[in-house]
């Protein structure tokens, strides 16, 4: 009897000691009813903490009341408790029993206090718990919400001019959904403005692995591939952006130039093959290298038609006049091209001086001595400049040392790697 006696007074001091420090006593349901009552008030006078330890003690009394667990809830929500929130709905979930409807609520309550972030969380952590298709229904929406808020973010670092922010916020994306095909587009659209078209080009194809029909995935596709010199391929997209969107007048218009194009390039594959099994070239022939070769380059440059009296029945004479007009190599005062006459060291400087001269410094590349350390380039060479363009940037290979000798006539293999070294520059200028 006296232990009995004993036991009873310890449960009742743990008990009052227990409502000292939370103000609520709860070992009835006329008490319960007042510490509800309380709690109530405490919340709406926004005293979070005091209303805490109301639902802690009442959860003492009842630990299966899931409408405590709401309250505590949309409390921590209130307070932005992140951390705290989304395993505080995971920890009352299971409290609840699994009960569904705690759990639609709590997702919506997130959902409300546009917290995509927490939502999709719990919505994880609670299809990995359980894995029943209602779960996943809920996860799924609550990933595209999620995506959803992190591709707003990104494209805010965008127009503040934070790209590798927003690169990066792009990449956070795709980790958890790769088939997010909003950021593959994003991410393919703000490489192609940093004219980064490598990368421009992976992300449209993975973006196409998805979504493969839309318009305008299709004309960034297509003009990448065009960029990259493809023209084949580039054809058949546009081809099939035409089959998809008959009145694009954008695609119309580049596939009409592509096809004539592929047409060309299928006779100057060949003609470029012939010449290069020479072992000199004429100027002619060299206009087809540089055209072969630097066609993408120099397509876009302004043009100034003239009257050319020597090329008219020349086979080259469309690569002849793409390379006059654009002021790459000069005709002589009688209006004549002079097709066959030889490519000598000095001929080929001067025209990639002029390529140069258009994409390259030449007026730092000109200050830099000395292009007199050749005895045959004197200060008032004609050559003179030309030959220091062509030292600063390692065009093309004198005759030796101290001799530079603008006369020699240049072999195809030379005139070559000439054209492709100026190829490089310019590229790497650009990237």
């Amino acid at each position: 009897m006296k232990k009995y006696v004993l036991i009873c007074i310890i449960t009742f001091l743990f008990a009052f000691l227990f409502g000292s420090c939370t103000g609520v006593r709860v070992y009835d349901s006329e008490t319960r009813k007042r510490a509800m009552a309380r709690l109530d008030k405490e919340m709406d006078l926004n005293n979070w903490d005091k209303a805490l330890e109301i639902i802690d003690a009442l959860l003492e009394y009842s630990p299966g009341d899931c409408s405590l667990y709401k309250k505590r809830l949309s409390i921590y929500s209130g307070l932005n408790k992140k951390e705290i929130l989304y395993r505080e709905i995971i920890k009352n979930y299971m409290n609840c029993k699994g009960d569904d409807e705690y759990l639609e609520n709590a997702l919506v309550f997130l959902q409300n206090y546009d917290d995509a972030e927490s939502e999709y969380r719990v919505a994880k952590i609670l299809y990995e718990l359980t894995g029943d298709e209602q779960h996943e229904k809920y996860l799924r929406n609550a990933l595209e919400r999620y995506c959803i808020a992190l591709y707003k973010k990104a494209e805010t670092y965008k127009n503040n001019g934070e790209i590798q922010k927003a690169h990066a916020i792009l990449d956070s994306i795709l980790n958890i959904d790769p088939s997010f095909v909003f950021a593959h587009r994003f991410k393919a659209n703000l490489y192609f403005e940093q004219n980064d078209y490598e990368n421009s080009l992976n992300s449209i194809k993975k973006l196409l692995h998805f979504e493969e029909n839309n318009e305008k995935d299709l004309e960034l596709y297509a003009e990448l591939l065009f960029i990259k010199e493809d023209y084949r391929e580039s054809l058949g997209i546009y081809e099939k952006l035409l089959r998809l969107y008959p009145h694009n007048p954008y695609a119309r218009e580049r596939f009409q130039k592509l096809r004539i194009q592929a047409g060309k390039e299928d006779i100057l594959e060949d003609l470029v093959l012939n010449i290069r099994h020479n072992q000199y070239a004429r100027l002619d022939e060299l206009a087809v290298l540089l055209y072969y070769n630097l066609y993408n380059m120099l397509a876009d440059l302004d043009m100034q038609y003239m009257i050319i009296i020597d090329i008219d029945d020349n086979q080259y004479k469309d690569y002849i006049e793409f390379l006059v007009f654009r002021g790459i190599i000069n005709i002589n005062q009688k209006r004549q091209f002079e097709p066959s006459k030889p490519v000598t060291r000095g001929v080929l400087a001067a025209i990639l001086y002029n390529i140069t001269s258009l994409f390259m410094d030449t007026g730092r590349a000109e200050a830099n001595p000395p292009a007199d350390r050749y005895r045959d380039i004197t200060l008032n060479h004609n050559y003179f400049d030309i030959v220091k363009v062509m030292d600063y940037y390692k065009l093309i290979e004198p005759k030796n040392s101290y001799e530079y000798d603008v006369t020699q006539v240049m072999s195809v293999d030379n005139i070559n790697q000439s054209i492709q070294r100026l190829k490089k520059l310019i590229t790497d200028k650009e990237n």
